[in-house]
Order: structure tokens, then C-alpha cells, then sequence
């Protein structure tokens, strides 16, 4: 009974299907491709036309280290060309004001390798003036350094200096050079015996 009262119904919902329904996704799949071509090549279009003046202005003021891709501007349908240059412009203009306070910087060329990563001039310029702190600050502790070991090895120095020189230790007695007795009696001035005495005593000499 069921199926009976169905069979109409399914037969007009295949008819609708086959003539209708299936037709029509067709069409708009092919309306919807039609429309994404067609705003493809409008954005195509303002793209190329952009890039003509983008190219050309920032050549103008030396700036040959970007390109469309660096920028990266949003082109939809409703954006006119005008404001898109307008950004483009604004842009470019932006990058040659920084490269202008770079070139007032002490380190001009450092400042630019980190600005051409980032293109943010504050950052390079940060960048740049910590490192060269940090290198100051690492020169005045090598210095320190070298200035205390040399202050180092010039008191050991005095301290070697002051130092008393070792005595040598007494000479052993060359068994060719026996021990003699010379007895003889000394007559002179007092002064010179004295002096004669004083030589006897410096020398080791046993007498009496």
C-alpha cells in the first residue's frame, strides 16, 4: 500500500532530478567557475597595474631591496587602483624616511643589514646599539683582566727581587790540597796587622 501511494512521488522526484535539479548544480558549478575567473583576472589585472607604479617609485628613490611580495597588498574587487596606490606610495615613502635616519646613524651599514630583515628601523637600530654595548662592555673586561694579571706578575717580580740570594754551601776540601802548618812570625805597623788579621779571620784560617 505504502510503496502505491510512493510510486508517483518518486517518479516526478527522478523527472525533477534528471531535467531540473541535476541541470541546475551543473549550471551554477559552472556560473560560480565563470565568477572566480572573472574576479581572478580583475585582480590579476589591478595587481599589474600596481606593480607598473610600485616598481617605477620605489626605483625613483633608490629603494631596491623590495618588491610586491615585501609589501604585500590586499587587492579584492572593490578596491579602486587609486587607493592601491595610494598604499603603495605611502609604502615606499615609509621606507625611504627610514633609510634616511639610518644614514645619520654611527653605524650606518650594520643598522641596514638588520633593517633590510625586519624593515623596522627601530628594531635594527636597537638591535645594532645593544650588540656594540655589549662588545664595549666585554673589550673593558678583557682590559680589566689583562691590567690585574699584569699587576700580578709585577709583584712577584719585586717579591723574587727582595728575595735573599741562597748562600752556597761550603766547597768540599780537594783531597790534592791537604791541610798545612806555616809558622812564621809578623812584624809591621799596627794598622797593617790589624788588616792582616781581619784577612786570616775572613779566610778560615786556623792560627794562634
Amino acid at each position: 500500500m505504502k510503496t502505491a501511494v510512493m510510486e508517483p512521488y518518486n517518479q516526478f522526484e527522478a523527472v525533477y532530478k534528471r531535467y531540473v535539479s541535476d541541470k541546475y548544480i551543473a549550471a551554477d558549478k559552472r556560473l560560480k567557475q565563470r565568477i572566480n575567473d572573472v574576479e581572478g583576472e580583475v585582480k590579476r589585472e589591478k595587481y599589474e597595474e600596481v606593480k607598473i607604479y610600485f616598481d617605477e617609485y620605489r626605483l625613483s628613490l633608490g629603494v631596491d631591496f623590495v618588491n610586491m611580495d615585501t609589501w604585500g597588498p590586499n587587492i579584492t574587487l572593490t578596491v579602486t587602483l587609486k587607493k592601491l596606490k595610494e598604499e603603495a606610495k605611502a609604502y615606499i615613502d615609509r621606507i625611504a624616511g627610514d633609510l634616511a635616519l639610518i644614514e645619520t646613524q654611527e653605524h650606518m651599514a650594520e643598522i641596514l643589514v638588520e633593517y633590510r630583515r625586519s624593515l623596522n628601523v627601530s628594531h635594527a637600530i636597537t638591535t645594532v646599539a645593544e650588540r656594540h654595548k655589549t662588545m664595549e662592555a666585554e673589550k673593558a673586561r678583557l682590559a680589566e683582566m689583562e691590567a690585574r694579571k699584569a699587576a700580578e706578575a709585577e709583584v712577584v717580580a719585586k717579591v723574587e727581587a727582595a728575595a735573599p740570594t741562597p748562600l752556597e754551601p761550603p766547597k768540599a776540601v780537594q783531597d790534592d790540597d791537604p791541610m798545612l802548618t806555616l809558622a812564621f812570625r809578623v812584624t809591621g805597623p799596627k794598622s797593617k796587622l790589624k788588616a792582616l788579621k781581619k784577612f786570616l779571620d775572613d779566610g778560615g784560617y786556623n792560627y794562634v
